[in-house]
Protein backbone atom coordinates (compact mmCIF):
# COMPACT_ATOMS: atom_id res chain seq x y z
CA UNK A 1 0.00 0.00 0.00
CA UNK A 2 1.14 3.38 -0.81
CA UNK A 3 2.69 5.34 2.24
CA UNK A 4 0.23 8.14 1.90
CA UNK A 5 -2.47 6.00 1.98
CA UNK A 6 -1.76 4.29 4.88
CA UNK A 7 -0.76 7.28 6.83
CA UNK A 8 -4.16 8.81 5.52
CA UNK A 9 -6.18 5.66 7.31
CA UNK A 10 -3.99 6.44 10.44
CA UNK A 11 -4.68 9.79 10.95
CA UNK A 12 -8.44 9.02 9.93
CA UNK A 13 -8.46 6.68 12.98
CA UNK A 14 -6.68 8.67 15.17
CA UNK A 15 -9.52 11.08 14.20
CA UNK A 16 -12.17 8.64 14.85
CA UNK A 17 -11.13 8.33 18.20
CA UNK A 18 -10.84 11.38 19.10
CA UNK A 19 -14.43 11.87 17.92
CA UNK A 20 -15.43 9.71 20.27
CA UNK A 21 -13.37 10.36 23.01
CA UNK A 22 -14.14 14.31 22.97
CA UNK A 23 -16.89 14.96 20.95
CA UNK A 24 -17.13 16.30 17.00
CA UNK A 25 -16.43 20.17 18.41
CA UNK A 26 -13.11 19.80 19.97
CA UNK A 27 -10.42 21.97 19.30
CA UNK A 28 -8.65 18.62 19.04
CA UNK A 29 -11.07 16.53 16.61
CA UNK A 30 -11.01 19.75 14.44
CA UNK A 31 -6.96 20.01 14.46
CA UNK A 32 -6.93 16.22 13.30
CA UNK A 33 -9.34 16.76 10.89
CA UNK A 34 -7.35 19.92 9.39
CA UNK A 35 -4.48 17.13 9.57
CA UNK A 36 -6.06 14.40 7.59
CA UNK A 37 -7.69 17.26 5.07
CA UNK A 38 -4.06 18.22 4.43
CA UNK A 39 -3.07 14.54 3.83
CA UNK A 40 -6.25 14.02 1.41
CA UNK A 41 -5.30 17.04 -0.47
CA UNK A 42 -1.98 16.13 -1.30
CA UNK A 43 -3.05 12.52 -2.84
CA UNK A 44 -5.35 14.27 -5.10
CA UNK A 45 -2.44 16.32 -6.19
CA UNK A 46 -0.61 13.13 -6.44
Amino acid sequence: MDELLQLIEEERHKMHELAERYGLASPVVVEQSQRLDALLNAYSIK
